[in-house]
Formats: structure tokens, C-alpha cells, sequence
């Protein structure tokens, strides 16, 4: 009898507690609230950078950038950087900053990925249209 694999993704789960704990702190009036509504905010953020990054093991084993959503890539990295600056102008905003700046660095090496691999498949096809 074989196990049966459940289809399950982390991110989901997790996405899916984070609400039910921010419509749980809705309700209560208190200082804790904005904290709470940070660290939510912090780790959706942190998702939503991750996201980007499921299939870098088919680039780096292929090096093939056809797996890279350069658009979406580069739409994440610019409005990252707009929110490290809105948070830096914000009282050095650690909610804003921290996963911002992740996004950034994780955005970058999937651009970087995407020029290295673009560059190295198009050195390929103009090798092979000098060979034939």
C-alpha cells in the first residue's frame, strides 16, 4: 500500500492563518493591534517574494531563463525599491524595509539569472548558425 501525498502548499497554509489571526486582532482595540497588522503584513511580504524564486532549481540545473517571468520579476524589484524608500522616509519602518529589501535581493539574482542565461542562449544559437 503506498502512501498517499497530500498536495499541500506551506504558503497557503500559512497565508490562510495570518488572515484568520488579523480578523481575530480586527475585533480587539489595543498597542498591540499596528504590531500584529506589521507582522502580517511582514511575513504576506515575504510570501509574495519567495514566490518568485519556486523554480530556480530548474534554471540553475538547465540555464535556461524561459522559466524566469522576467515582467513580474522586475515589477516586484522596482515597487521593492519604492517601499525601502517609502519606509526609510517612514521613521525607518522595519515592516516595510526588511521584506522589501529581501524582495529586492531576490528579485535582483532572478534578473541576473535571466540576463546570464538569455545571453548564454542566444551565444548558443548564433554558434549554431555559424556551424551550418
Amino acid at each position: 500500500c503506498k502512501p498517499i501525498k497530500l498536495n499541500i502548499k506551506i504558503d497557503y497554509i500559512v497565508g490562510y492563518i495570518l488572515i484568520f489571526i488579523a480578523l481575530f486582532f480586527m475585533e480587539i482595540e489595543s498597542n498591540i493591534q499596528p504590531h500584529v497588522f506589521g507582522t502580517i503584513g511582514f511575513m504576506f511580504s515575504i510570501l509574495s517574494a519567495l514566490t518568485t524564486m519556486q523554480k530556480i532549481k530548474e534554471i540553475l540545473a538547465f540555464h535556461d531563463s524561459h522559466y524566469i517571468p522576467i515582467r513580474l520579476n522586475t515589477v516586484y524589484f522596482t515597487n521593492s525599491v519604492f517601499w525601502v524608500i517609502y519606509g526609510i522616509m517612514n521613521d525607518y519602518n522595519l515592516y516595510i524595509i526588511v521584506p522589501n529589501t529581501l524582495s529586492i535581493c531576490l528579485n535582483g539574482f532572478d534578473i541576473f539569472l535571466y540576463i546570464k542565461y538569455v545571453n548564454e542562449e542566444k551565444l548558443k544559437e548564433k554558434m549554431k548558425i555559424r556551424i551550418q
